[in-house]
């Protein structure tokens, strides 16, 4: 009979910490076992050890089997060097268009222009995976893109700053009799506006990302 548990010592780290960005581990004879999905069940009989060694829980948990020679655990957590993320989490593509076969690309190996395209339309991604995007983004020393959304709504215009490379910090830019005007805030708390108004919507876009950069130096 096989035993299974779930790794209890390294959830408690996971839970106290961070999230589990690769569920991985080593079997004796070298061979690599990655559970990339909440019930995403792998198993292996080990030709060094004869024992058959398991992963599953994905992002969520760990599971393994207890085993007399030990496996070597391999998972990566969201407070691990990004150094050693961008090496060992992956994004599972079906290709631009969605009809390829999925298929597994490390961080990266990903593109710009795919990473951006991830940040900008994948909203159901907990702001910790998102992060991950942004961080490497940042690693590459890319400067800063705004997505721009417009609404319009009667009169007014809105340009909605998407993401921003930033998941706590929000702003749209409204133009009313002419002039455009920024609001930025803390995600989930109402924005300040700004008291002037800019003709030229570069400089307004400008001015927000300023007025962002400034409150978080100084600790809004």
């Amino acid at each position: 009979m096989i035993f299974s548990f779930i790794n209890r010592k390294q959830n408690n780290i996971m839970n106290r910490n961070s999230k589990i960005l690769v569920n991985k581990i080593m079997t004796p004879d070298g061979t690599i076992l990655i559970s990339t999905h909440v019930h995403d069940y792998k198993t292996y009989t080990d030709v060094v050890s004869g024992e058959q060694y398991m992963v599953d829980g994905g992002n969520e948990y760990l599971r393994r089997n207890v085993n007399t020679i030990p496996y070597k655990e391999l998972s990566v957590y969201t407070n691990d060097e990004h150094i050693l993320i961008r090496n060992e989490f992956m994004w599972g593509t079906r290709g631009k268009n969605g009809d390829q076969p999925l298929k597994y690309v490390k961080l990266k190996k990903l593109t710009q222009d795919h990473i951006e395209a991830i940040i900008e339309t994948q909203y159901q991604l907990p702001e910790y995976i998102i992060k991950v995007f942004c961080d490497e983004l940042k690693f590459r020393k890319v400067k800063v893109k705004i997505w721009i959304k417009k609404h319009d709504d009667n009169e007014n215009i809105m340009y909605e700053l998407s993401r921003i490379h930033d998941l706590k910090w929000f702003a749209t830019i409204e133009k009313f009799n002419k002039k455009w005007y920024f609001n930025v805030g803390v995600r989930g708390s109402d924005p300040f506006r700004s008291d002037k108004g800019w003709k030229n919507l570069a400089i307004v876009k400008q001015r927000a990302l300023e007025a962002i950069k400034y409150s978080k130096l100084n600790g809004y």
